[in-house]
């Protein structure tokens, strides 16, 4: 454990009262973690922090999520808590962009930008609230059908020896100069991306903002067979007809827009009468929006889908409107495990099938499905959602694994893994991928004390 004369001079840098336990940061209520919270506000802090790790010789963990992960819940060292960094640095609305810091959440900064036309492209799936912790993490945007998968431009980080870096080479700021200069060397913000911190730990990024168009309708289709429903996300995509577009079946619905067991259970008899459903929202000027209507009516048909209106859609449609997080779908059962991966559309539900054979039928858990077009319809994004009770939540994380394994093995593409999967996915990796990674982190980390143990 840190001794005392680490931690009061951690909270020197942060301020006592951003010195503290971190039982708040894991699953369940068990032994209190070895881990301490730090809060940092300022970019000063972090580095300070970083170099006092260096100079002390213990481990750095970032909080990337509602929950920390359970692996490190016995480390010791610190937990670096970003909230309090939820500065909206600068709102470029003539040049749709704001500069943000990690801590700005998406409901701050949609709230923020609605006054000026703008919005913000939503998650599904998002483990975080913060707009740059979602974004690094390759969270799926329900807009990502029609616009590009990232919303982030540029960044900074921490690196290991408490040096600020900057992506990108040369993205004039409102001072005239570079205010995120690379050094015109190898472009390296890649690596960031959902790499668990191991690199850097970013803090601060320039987003991008979408216009509020003049028109908005959301629509929603019941469809009696998936594939006819897979096939319409497939075609309204690549047809750019929609803006916002997600399948799924009647569990995964009444998970994301019950609020409790009870609401959950009500939620999915409403949508109960079709196998799949589909939302989707048209947006643009008025014309175009009545014009869209009827053509996306007319290939909803010939899919066999039929619209429905009343409290279902109702319920879709205020889904659009908010983000999708994973702690959205503990309220059906309690708890959850996901799991998530891309697929050709044509494999889709191929892939459903496969990961439901692996997870089988285990006691107290069952199954939700959900399904996201991304880049035009070019790839789809999948989730099969285990509601699990909280007891048992730990027997369901075998069959979750089982069911990565599996779509992994018949060509499934796993874009973050995290845990024991990342550990087996990085057992199959080339071994000479496997060496330029801890190349990388120790020419970035250096002093090593960022999430050790990982490359």
């Amino acid at each position: 454990m840190l001794s005392d004369k680490v931690l009061t001079r951690a909270a020197r840098i942060v301020g006592d009262s951003n010195i503290g336990p971190g039982d708040d940061y894991f699953r369940g209520n068990g032994q209190s973690p070895s881990l301490k919270a730090a809060k940092a506000g300022s970019p000063e802090e972090i580095q300070d922090l970083v170099s006092l790790a260096a100079e002390q010789g213990f481990s750095i963990y970032t909080v990337r999520g509602r929950f920390a992960p359970s692996s490190i819940r016995n480390m010791d060292g610190l937990l670096l808590d970003l909230s309090r960094m939820d500065g909206i640095i600068e709102l470029d609305a003539r040049n749709m962009k704001a500069r943000i810091e990690a801590g700005v959440t998406y409901e701050q900064l949609s709230e923020a930008v609605e006054p000026e036309g703008l919005q913000v492209l939503l998650p599904i799936s998002a483990t975080s609230r913060s707009v740059l912790r979602s974004n690094i993490d390759r969270d799926v945007l329900l807009g990502g059908s029609s616009f590009r998968k990232s919303s982030i431009s540029v960044f900074k980080a921490v690196l290991g020896n408490g040096e600020v870096w900057g992506s990108g080479t040369q993205q004039l700021g409102s001072e005239g100069r570079p205010d995120f200069g690379e050094d015109q060397g190898p472009q390296l913000s890649g690596a960031f991306s959902a790499s668990e911190d191991v690199f850097g730990i970013p803090f601060q990024c320039t987003v991008y903002l979408y216009p509020k168009y003049e028109d908005r309708k959301v629509l929603l289709f019941g469809f009696a067979e998936r594939q006819g429903a897979l096939d319409f996300i497939k075609t309204v995509a690549r047809r750019e007809h929609c803006f916002q577009c997600a399948g799924a079946d009647p569990a995964y619905w009444g998970a994301l827009t019950g609020r409790d067991g009870l609401s959950c259970v009500e939620n999915t008899e409403l949508f109960s009468h079709w196998p799949w459903s589909v939302v989707l929202s048209l947006e643009h000027v008025k014309k175009l929006v009545d014009f869209l209507d009827g053509a996306v009516h007319e290939e909803a048909s010939s899919f066999g889908g039929e619209p429905i209106d009343g409290a279902p859609r109702e319920l879709a449609a205020a889904a659009l409107d908010e983000p999708w997080y994973r702690w959205d779908y503990d309220t059906m059962s309690g708890d959850s495990h996901v799991v998530d991966y891309f697929c050709y559309p044509r494999s889709a539900g191929e892939f459903f099938d496969t990961a439901g054979k692996a997870i089988g039928t285990p006691d107290g858990v069952a199954l939700g499905h959900v399904v996201v077009p991304v880049s035009f319809g070019g790839s789809m994004f999948c989730e099969t959602v285990l509601y699990t009770r909280p007891e048992d939540f730990r027997k369901a994380k075998e069959p979750a694994l089982a069911a990565y394994r599996a779509v992994f093995e018949k060509g499934a593409v796993i874009d973050r893994p995290t845990g024991d999967l990342a550990a087996w996915m990085f057992q199959q990796a080339d071994p000479g991928y496997n060496r330029v990674l801890r190349i990388l982190k120790n020419s970035l980390t250096r002093a090593g004390c960022l999430t050790p143990g990982r490359f």
